[in-house]
Parts: C-alpha cells; sequence; structure tokens
C-alpha cells in the first residue's frame, strides 16, 4: 500500500513520459481521478479512463515531433511538511506557462481558479 497517493501519481506519470509510453496506470483514488481530469482539461494529458480493477490509465501526449506535453510534474506539499498558500500569496507558475494545483475547502483547483475564486489552500503540485 502506498502511504502518499499524490506523490505515487506524479511519479508514475513522470517515469512513463520520461520512457515515452503511450499509457500508465495509476491506483485508482477520488483524489488521482480529479488530478488526471484537471491534467486532461489544462492539456498535459490526453485523457484517462476509470478501470474495473481499482486502476486508472492515463493516456499520455506528445505532440508531432514526439515531445512530451509535460515535462516536470513534482509533488510540493509532503505528509511530512504541508505548505499551505493564502488567496495573496498564489504566485504563476513560470510566468503563466505551468501549473500549481491546490487543494482547498471547495475540492482540488489550479492556481487560476483558486484566485479567481479568492480562496488559498495546500499547494499539492506543480506542472509545466
Amino acid at each position: 500500500m502506498v502511504n502518499d497517493s499524490i506523490a505515487d501519481f506524479c511519479t508514475r506519470i513522470r517515469n512513463a513520459y520520461m520512457v515515452n509510453k503511450i499509457t500508465t496506470l495509476v491506483s485508482y483514488t477520488k483524489t488521482a481521478e480529479k488530478l488526471a481530469q484537471l491534467l486532461v482539461k489544462e492539456g498535459y494529458i490526453e485523457k484517462y479512463k476509470v478501470g474495473q480493477t481499482q486502476e486508472i490509465t492515463i493516456y499520455l501526449k506528445y505532440d508531432e515531433k514526439n515531445k512530451p506535453a509535460l515535462s516536470v510534474i513534482d509533488r510540493i506539499s509532503k505528509p511530512g511538511m504541508r505548505i499551505y498558500k493564502r488567496v495573496n500569496e498564489i504566485k504563476r507558475v513560470l510566468s503563466g506557462k505551468g501549473l500549481a494545483i491546490y487543494s482547498t475547502s471547495k475540492g482540488l483547483m489550479t492556481d487560476l481558479d483558486a484566485r479567481k475564486n479568492k480562496i488559498g489552500g495546500e499547494l499539492v503540485c506543480q506542472v509545466w
């Protein structure tokens, strides 16, 4: 059993992109499904599919030159050291080219949505 499902999610996607895989499997949790949903919405992965065996199949996205759509996916807040940001502390990632995902009282959302809704939360991961 994995202690940190978000770190496992990030690591499996990062490793799959490093070896140019088409798909990868991650363990199913509601948080993993919501993370996949956000990454599809923002264009970092092609799609995802929840399977019958408590797994999510992630379909990775590449451009026409076979370059990954995602180069970095890092877990920021860890179980041993949580990182929380107030709405006025939420900064853009790489001047808007990247994405930060926050866990808020209204669920997981991007840094842009968190600023728009004027709500802070735990900085889960960053992607670019």
